[in-house]
């Protein structure tokens, strides 16, 4: 209906910020994420085809050897190069975020799974055209599952200082909010995959079972397309459009949205998948709250 496109949601600032730390205290990221409809329960014998035919995917999916990272949308498309590596990649679909910021830019989740060689084939690959692109040696995140940082760090950090060592990576881990931690790992394209070979052999050797899954949000809840009008205070105008516009053009970039800023209003449309929108506000809203006093 006209009058009902018209009628597009008008959020503020103060009222995003409540949603945000709402999301980021949830002990499910999901939910926030997720529609209000409920299915119905599935039968005994349903649910039995049901995980056959997850196995059997899961199966087909993915190889003996995987690993799980973090990549920005800017980089994304190196993933998609048409440079071809010797493992499969599995990226995650439109709308689908990883829910926690573990850097300034918002980062989606991608998996390389294949025979250990081919893994470690495509982390180098990768290396080297993500240094080919940025100009640097920005660090690597992977994800694991909580209980493998233990067994990384090893007795007083035996493990990963013996890891740094041998492999002449910088590696360290950090925790997230959520149950997976991030394994970071920084150097050369040749370093990164002597480290990507460690951790992708401690993995193996404690037949740890890992969450390889990209989806973060609720099946087809963050994908479909949507809009909001968002009220910015009038003295923070300026730094969400940047110069030249420069800030607006980033945050389409990496959220993957349509942003247009009415600077008389104060306020910032922001268009694109629901997910895209979501991950937009709270971009914008981290800008804002850690911008220099």
């Amino acid at each position: 209906m006209p009058g009902a496109m018209a009628r597009r949601p008008i959020l503020s600032i103060g009222i995003c910020s409540l949603v945000a730390l709402s999301f980021l205290n949830s002990t499910n990221p999901s939910n926030f994420f997720a529609t209000s409809t409920k299915a119905a329960p599935a039968t005994e014998s349903a649910s039995s085809t049901a995980a056959e035919a997850s196995s059997k995917q899961r199966t087909s999916t993915f190889g003996p050897a995987s690993l799980k990272m973090l990549v920005s949308a800017a980089d994304l498309p190196i993933f998609f190069s048409k440079q071809k590596t010797a493992a499969k990649i599995l990226t995650a679909r439109r709308g689908d975020w990883f829910p926690f910021f573990v850097s300034r830019k918002p980062l989606k989740a991608a998996v390389l799974t294949g025979e250990v060689d081919e893994v470690c084939a495509t982390v180098k690959k990768l290396s080297e055209l993500l240094e080919e692109k940025n100009g640097n040696l920005q660090p690597h995140r992977f994800l694991v599952p909580r209980a493998v940082a233990g067994l990384l760090i090893g007795s007083g950090g035996t493990n990963i200082k013996d890891a740094r060592s041998e492999t002449g990576a910088t590696i360290w881990i950090e925790q997230t909010p959520g149950s997976e931690d991030i394994v970071f790992i920084q150097g050369s394209s040749q370093t990164v995959t002597a480290a990507a070979k460690w951790l992708l052999d401690t993995l193996q050797g404690e037949r740890i079972s890992q969450q390889l899954s990209t989806r973060y949000h609720t099946s087809g809840s963050s994908s479909h397309q949507t809009e909001l009008d968002l009220h910015i205070p009038k003295d923070k105008v300026g730094l969400v459009i940047g110069k030249g516009g420069t800030s607006l053009k980033r945050y389409e970039q990496d959220c993957f949205c349509q942003l247009k800023m009415d600077s008389e209003k104060c306020t910032l449309n922001v268009k694109g998948s629901l997910g895209d929108v979501q991950m937009a506000v709270r971009y914008i809203m981290q800008d804002l709250s850690i911008e220099p006093k």
